[in-house]
């Protein structure tokens, strides 16, 4: 994965938590530091693109250590070698678990129950 795939990913994340909570414009800075599961997606997607990054093998290891502890904590299990287009959306965090070599498209809400 490029560094700006990884940004168009992040991006089109962003805007379809805008679109869920019916906002015309959004920070990404208010939902990382506000909503825990916009912070999920954010440090999925780190993972994703630094396993890609050969160079930048330590960094990987503490952010993927860093990752399953936020995902542990908030009861969510998505392996970081999980394929998920743009538009990745969690409302409930807790409970959500999802097969490491599952390749699913853009636009995905996952909401409880």
């Amino acid at each position: 994965m490029k560094f700006f795939e990884f940004l168009d990913l992040l991006n089109s994340d962003k805007e379809a938590w805008r679109i869920e909570l019916g906002r015309e414009k959004i920070n990404f800075f208010f939902l990382f530091l506000t909503l825990r599961e916009f912070k999920i997606v954010f440090h999925f997607r780190l993972c994703q693109f630094l396993r890609t990054k050969k160079v930048l093998f330590p960094i990987y290891c503490m952010e993927r250590f860093l990752y399953r502890y936020i995902s542990l904590k908030n009861g969510c299990d998505i392996p970081s070698r999980t394929r998920i287009g743009g538009g990745f959306v969690i409302h409930h965090c807790t409970g959500v678990v999802i097969n490491g070599k599952t390749e699913i498209g853009k636009n995905l809400v996952i909401r409880g129950g």
